[in-house]
C-alpha cells in the first residue's frame, strides 16, 4: 500500500486560487488516508476470517474422522432422526463424514452469503494459511497484502503434484514380487517429499515479493515459477490437464449468454481455422454483409455445434470429394433445435381473455397463446435454464414446436401454481422445472433437470404429490435434508424456510416473483435440535 503522501502545491500568478487548490489537495489527502486505513482494517479482518475458518476446519475434520470410525451415523446426535427408506436411498457413495463435511460447509456458505463452491475453496485456502504456510497469513495480518493475492498464491502452489510413478505389475499368478511393492512405495514417498519441498520453495520465493503486487500479478509470478521447476513431463502435464476438459455456459442479459471452454490447444487452433475460414468465405460471398467479424464467426460457431441435418450433410459430401466444405455463417442453426412451448396463463382469468381462443383450440404448432392479449408486447420469452429468449427465435421455435403445455401463472406474483394435464406426475416435474429453475438452496446453481423432485413432507408420513409439497434440490441438499442436517418447510407461493442443524434458517422464493424483497433473508436463534424449531 501506498505510504509517505506528501501534500503537493503548485505555484501560480493568482493568489485566491493557491489557497482553494491547497484546499482541494489536503481533502483529498484526507480521503485517501481514510481509504488507507479501511484497506487496513478490511486485510485484518480478511485474516481473523482465515483463522476462524480454519479452525472450523479442524473441527469438521476431527468431527468426520469421528463419524468414518463409527462407520455409521450417530442417528441420536442428528436432529432429525431419518427413516430407514430415506437412508437408503441416498447414502449411496457417501460416507457419514463426508455429509458432515458438506453441512459445515453449506452453513458457512449462508453465514457469509456465498456460494457452497466458494465456501469449499475458503476452507481449503484458509486451512493452508494458517497451518502450512502461516507466513502468508502474517502478511495478511500485517495489512501488507490482500488476502485475494495469497489465495492466489496458495492456488498455484496447491497445483504443484508429484510425477506419475510406475505402478509394478503382478505376475502371471496375480502377485506382487514384495521388492517391487517396496520400490513403488518408496518411489511414491520420495516422490510426495519432492512436492512437500518444491511448495515450501514456491512459498518462500513468494513470500518475498508479495509487497506491491496486485493479486493478478502474484499469479502470474507463481505460474511462471511453477513452470519453469515443473515436476512432470509436457506429455505426463498435458495428460493431466486433459482429464480437467470443461464446457459451461453462462447466462447474460438481453437473451444472450456466454460460452467458456477448456479444451486441447490442437483443437482450439483447428476451431479458430475453421471459423476464420467461415468468416472469409462469408465476405466473400457478400462483401456488403452488416455484420461485424466477431458476429460473423459467432454464428459459424453455432452452426458448427449445431447443424441441421440438411446442411451436416452436404459439408459431408464435400469433405469425402476433397473440397473445402463451405461453413454457414447464418441461422440456419435455430432449424436444428426444437421446443416444448409452454404458455403461462393468469389463473384468475384463465381463458376468459377477451377476442382470444379456448385454451381447448389451441394445436401443436399454432401462434396463438391465451395470454398474448394481456401480455405486453415487449415481454421476454423464457428459456428453462438460462433465462431470456429474444422474440424472433421464441416465435420462430413455436411456430415449429409439436408440444405446447399450459403453466397456471398466479397472477400477483407471476409464480407458476399449478397445470392442467392429463398426466398429472410428468406435468408436475414440468411445473416445477418452470417454477424453481434450479435447486431450491439459496446459492445453489445446479440446474432443475439434475435436481430430484423431493416431498417436503414426506410421503410416507402422508405428505402429498402437490406442487406445494414439491421443491427441486439437487442430490447433496436432499441427502443434507434427508439426513437431518436441512429442515425445510413450504409456505405460500412457493417459498420455502431451510433451516441448518446449527439454527440458520434461509428464506428462499421460486425463480419467478414479482417481489423479490424477501428473496433471501436470514434469522438466526439457538436451537438444541431441529425439532424445536419446527
Amino acid at each position: 500500500m501506498a505510504a509517505n503522501r506528501g501534500l503537493a502545491s503548485t505555484a501560480t500568478d493568482e493568489g485566491e486560487f493557491a489557497d482553494e487548490d491547497a484546499l482541494s489537495i489536503e481533502i483529498f489527502e484526507q480521503l485517501f488516508d481514510s481509504l488507507h486505513q479501511a484497506e487496513l482494517s478490511r486485510r485484518q479482518a480478511d485474516a481473523e476470517i482465515f483463522r476462524v475458518t480454519s479452525e472450523i476446519v479442524e473441527l469438521s475434520a476431527r468431527y468426520s474422522s469421528q463419524l468414518n470410525e463409527r462407520g455409521t451415523l450417530n442417528f441420536e446426535r442428528l436432529a432429525i432422526p431419518p427413516r430407514p427408506g430415506m437412508i437408503t436411498s441416498v447414502r449411496a457413495g457417501v460416507g457419514p463424514g463426508q455429509m458432515a463435511e458438506l453441512a459445515v460447509t453449506y452453513h458457512l456458505a449462508q453465514e457469509l452469503d456465498i456460494s457452497e463452491y466458494e465456501a469449499a475453496a475458503l476452507m481449503r485456502r484458509a486451512h493452508s494459511a494458517v497451518h502450512v504456510f502461516p507466513m502468508l497469513q502474517q502478511r495478511i495480518s500485517a495489512g501488507e497484502v490482500p488476502r485475494r493475492a495469497v489465495e492466489h498464491a496458495i492456488d498455484e502452489i496447491e497445483k504443484i503434484t508429484p510425477p506419475p510413478v510406475d505402478t509394478p505389475l503382478p505376475d502371471e499368478q496375480g502377485n506382487y514380487h514384495p521388492d517391487e511393492l517396496t520400490r513403488f512405495e518408496n518411489d511414491v514417498k520420495a516422490a510426495q517429499e519432492q512436492v512437500e519441498a518444491m511448495k515450501n520453495q514456491l512459498a518462500t520465493f513468494l513470500e518475498s515479493r508479495l509487497t506491491g503486487k496486485t493479486a493478478w500479478q502474484v499469479k502470474k509470478l507463481a505460474e511462471n515459477w511453477r513452470k519453469r521447476h515443473h515436476l512432470k513431463s509436457p506429455a505426463a502435464a498435458h495428460k493431466v490437464a486433459r482429464e480437467n476438459c470443461f464446457i459451461s455456459i453462462q447466462a447474460s442479459d438481453d437473451g444472450m449468454s456466454y460460452v467458456n471452454a477448456y479444451i486441447p490447444t490442437v483443437a482450439a487452433e483447428a476451431l479458430q481455422r475453421r471459423l476464420d475460414k467461415a468468416v472469409e468465405q462469408a465476405r466473400l460471398k457478400d462483401p456488403k454483409d452488416p455484420r461485424s467479424t466477431d458476429e460473423t464467426r459467432a454464428d459459424a460457431f453455432l452452426n458448427l455445434i449445431l447443424p441441421s441435418p440438411a446442411i451436416r450433410k452436404e459439408q459431408e459430401i464435400q469433405e469425402a470429394q476433397g473440397h473445402e466444405p463451405e461453413w454457414i455463417t447464418d441461422e440456419s442453426w435455430l432449424e436444428s433445435i426444437s421446443a416444448t412451448i409452454a404458455v403461462l396463463i393468469p389463473s384468475s382469468v384463465l381463458t376468459e381473455v377477451p377476442g382470444a381462443p379456448a385454451t381447448s383450440d389451441l394445436q401443436p404448432g399454432s401462434h396463438e397463446n391465451p395470454a398474448t392479449s394481456r401480455a405486453p408486447e415487449n415481454r421476454w420469452a423464457e428459456g428453462e435454464r438460462f433465462g431470456t429468449i429474444d422474440p424472433d427465435s421464441a416465435r420462430e421455435l413455436a411456430r415449429r414446436a409439436t408440444v405446447w403445455r399450459r403453466l397456471i401463472e398466479d397472477p400477483l406474483n407471476g409464480s407458476v401454481n399449478g397445470i392442467d394435464t392429463y398426466q398429472p406426475s410428468r406435468e408436475q416435474r414440468d411445473a416445477l422445472l418452470w417454477r424453481d429453475r434450479f435447486c431450491r438452496v439459496p446459492g445453489c446453481q445446479r440446474p432443475g433437470r439434475s435436481c430430484d423432485a423431493d416431498h417436503l413432507h414426506e410421503a410416507q408420513d402422508g405428505g402429498k404429490t402437490t406442487l406445494e409439497n414439491l421443491a427441486l434440490l439437487c442430490r447433496k441438499h436432499h441427502r443434507l435434508k434427508s439426513l437431518g442436517h436441512l429442515r425445510i418447510r413450504s409456505g405460500k407461493n412457493g417459498e420455502l424456510t431451510i433451516t441448518d442443524r446449527f439454527g440458520l434458517s434461509v428464506k428462499s422464493r421460486p425463480w419467478e416473483s414479482l417481489d423479490d424483497s424477501t428473496a433471501r433473508t436470514f434469522r438466526r436463534r439457538s436451537y438444541r435440535s431441529l425439532n424445536d424449531a419446527a
